[in-house]
């Protein structure tokens, strides 16, 4: 049996247990456990809605995205704060399923709201998982897929993200015979093998993005008695699954489209296909040369960023702040034409944050909606061909309120 605790015994609790003391030495363990992570934004958030569930005062979105990131910068996108909030009861389960199996109460948010609940263990029992209870969730899940895959199928996927054929941005890619391929920016690793000690470990420099790069980086190593030597696999930044999702969803039903990574593309394939890239600005390789032709530059030495000459005075945009806390990221959104009447679309940013995000921006139904509105207000019309600066706001590498910064209309 498990005794549940609303905000007046919860308050009887600390009187009665002085926690001042007990109380945030519950929370601190928490929050200083393996399984609860060492993400300061959960900290903050969790702390938070203790606080305000203590107070009688049980906080809305809104009231959360301002305390998280700023009451200047509340976000709009409350979906996020629910995001965080999903993560949050996740890694509260973990700890008292893991380090905290033997508290003598727990710690959750109950799904509907954001007041803290908190539980006691029936005397002389242990918390128990219900071990059937996953086979049964991992058997329905199944079922689902197989019904809704079906009725995709058979409906002729017409449920899918809201888009149509006359979607500006995603028309010269459905409705024609070029075969598409999206190509994600991977991250390039090697291994580094010490000859004084032989010990060898597979490393990556972030200022070693592609083959050129790594050539020259194990030139200037040689005389360092390091030995360098390729891998047969690279990495992929953990939003890549994200990204090849929404992808998908803009193209099931109506048009097959390759995934590669970017360090096994070359020029022949930018000449046979439709080509969407998403990545990090450093990973897009020879996608970057559209920066020779374009009223933009891409700033490599130092910090990374882009710039753009107005008016004959250059304005620089680099990221800033902590990018696993508060931070401003700039992104790339870019349509260009193809070397063989193709198209490559192009999603940057200088860090995962704003890559995201303007990937998001173009596969949102109501978000690409806003886009196709702002081309219109400045040029009137969507232009074929066009580059767009994006300003993101984010926390915890999760982008949340964004904007375009500038717009500009390309003519190859």
């Amino acid at each position: 049996m498990i005794e549940v605790f609303y905000v007046a015994d919860l308050k009887q609790f600390i009187m009665n247990k002085d926690p001042k003391n007990e109380w945030h030495e519950l929370v601190d363990r928490i929050v200083s456990s393996k399984s609860f992570g060492k993400s300061a934004v959960y900290v903050n958030l969790l702390r938070f809605l203790v606080e305000s569930t203590l107070n009688e005062d049980v906080p809305k979105e809104t009231a959360i995205a301002a305390h998280l990131f700023g009451k200047d910068k509340p976000t709009q996108d409350t979906s996020q704060i629910r995001v965080y909030i999903y993560h949050l009861r996740k890694k509260l389960h973990q700890y008292f399923e893991e380090e905290g199996d033997l508290e003598t109460y727990t710690l959750s948010i109950p799904k509907g709201g954001y007041e803290v609940e908190l539980s006691q263990k029936a005397k002389g029992r242990k918390h128990q998982t219900i071990r059937w209870l996953p086979v049964l969730l991992v058997s329905l899940l199944i079922v689902s897929f197989g019904l809704n895959a079906y009725l995709l199928w058979s409906k002729g996927a017409i449920v899918r993200t809201g888009f149509t054929e006359s979607q500006a941005f995603w028309t010269d890619f459905i409705e024609t015979d070029v075969p598409t391929m999206a190509v994600l920016g991977d991250l390039f690793v090697f291994v580094e093998k010490d000859l004084a000690t032989g010990v060898a470990r597979t490393i990556r420099v972030p200022d070693v993005n592609d083959q050129a790069q790594y050539e020259a980086y194990r030139d200037s190593v040689a005389n360092e008695g390091l030995e360098l030597d390729e891998l047969s696999y690279t990495y992929l930044i953990k939003n890549s699954v994200d990204w090849v999702d929404r992808l998908t969803r803009v193209f099931f039903g109506k048009k097959n489209f390759n995934t590669r990574v970017i360090s096994r593309v070359d020029a022949r394939d930018l000449h046979d296909y439709n080509m969407v890239f998403i990545g990090m600005q450093k990973t897009a390789g020879m996608f970057n040369d559209y920066f020779n032709e374009s009223r933009f530059s891409l700033l490599n030495e130092g910090r990374r960023g882009y710039a753009i000459t107005i008016d004959g005075e250059e304005k620089v945009y680099q990221p800033f702040g902590d990018a696993d806390q508060k931070h401003t990221d700039y992104g790339f959104i870019a349509k260009y034409p193809g070397p063989n009447n193709n198209v490559v679309l192009m999603f940057g940013g200088i860090w995962d944050t704003a890559t995201s995000q303007s990937l998001e921006m173009l596969t949102n139904p109501a978000k690409a909606k806003e886009v196709e509105d702002y081309l219109m207000k400045e040029f009137d019309e969507v232009p074929p061909y066009f580059e767009l600066l994006i300003e993101v706001s984010g926390i915890d590498r999760v982008g949340f309120d964004s904007k375009i910064v500038y717009a500009n209309k390309v003519d190859f």
